[in-house]
């Protein structure tokens, strides 16, 4: 999982003192890419529901350990639509602290790119999405 320049501002920004660390997102919400979301990928999660909205995401209550990395995942089935309005390719998933606009907390590729057609399901079992942060 990368962190976005927000999260990462916010951590050393709490680390060093100069400013309280953020209040913890009441929701957390999921968007999809069609490539790396801090260069050039574009949030394809209004493509494909025809809405702005980002669907709710529940993970997981305590990080796992997976040999050098800590990580959490969704703790139930995701459904970003029923039937994608439109197609596209995802490569990426973005953690945002908000349905529209918001912050970008982290991202993570996808195992491999989906590529949705227009009626598609789009899920995602639970444990499905894994964001991970590599440890010393």
């Amino acid at each position: 999982m990368a962190l976005s320049q927000y999260t990462a501002d916010a951590i050393l920004e709490w680390v060093t003192n100069t400013t309280a660390f953020p209040a913890e997102p009441t929701t957390i919400y999921v968007a999809l890419f069609d490539g790396d979301p801090t260069s050039g990928g574009t949030e394809i999660t209004n493509t494909i529901t025809g809405s702005t909205t980002r669907t709710t995401l529940a993970l997981g209550t305590s990080p796992a350990t997976s040999g050098d990395y800590r990580q959490i995942d969704n703790a139930s089935q995701v459904q970003i639509t029923a039937s994608a309005s439109a197609g596209a390719t995802a490569d990426y998933a973005a953690i945002y602290d908000a349905s529209t606009s918001g912050n970008l907390i982290a991202y993570e590729a996808l195992t491999a790119s989906k590529t949705i057609q227009t009626g598609d399901e789009v899920n995602f079992e639970a444990n499905a999405l894994v964001f991970r942060i590599k440890v010393a």
